[in-house]
């Protein structure tokens, strides 16, 4: 004969499994952020790297830069320095293959470097030359 045996001093199922259930819910509530910012500066490092830009110089000393591969960008997150400070001329929508901007002579004497920056990552750089006489 089999005896059933009964707690009169355990926690009921239900109110065990409710328990469970909120520590897993607490749980979830103080991972998910985390995990979150992971994945977000996952993504936008591996676009960034993946992203090829071209310095080019015209024949008037114009620089023109060219996003040559990789996927789009956004454009809040990338910014064009000369000599460590921001340009006056930036990308001003999401940046994708093919598209380009030009920053005019009257910014250079010659010498200058230029970088295009995303998250304070330099990812392309390039040293202006001198102007033709």
């Amino acid at each position: 004969m089999i005896k059933k045996y009964k707690s009169k001093n355990g926690i009921s199922s239900p109110l065990g499994l409710i328990i469970v259930l909120f520590i897993f819910l607490i749980l979830v509530i103080i991972m998910v952020p985390y995990l979150y910012n992971i994945m977000i500066d996952v993504n936008q490092s591996t676009n960034y790297d993946m992203a090829l830009f071209k310095i080019d110089y015209t024949d008037n000393g114009n620089v023109i830069i060219i996003h040559q591969k990789g996927p789009s960008i956004n454009h809040e997150n990338i910014e064009i320095q000369i000599d460590g400070k921001p340009t006056e001329k930036q990308f001003k929508s999401t940046i994708t293959q093919g598209d380009s901007i030009a920053i005019m002579n009257k910014d250079f004497d010659g010498g200058e470097q230029i970088d295009i920056v995303a998250n304070d990552n330099v990812i392309a750089r390039k040293i202006v030359p001198n102007p033709p006489n």
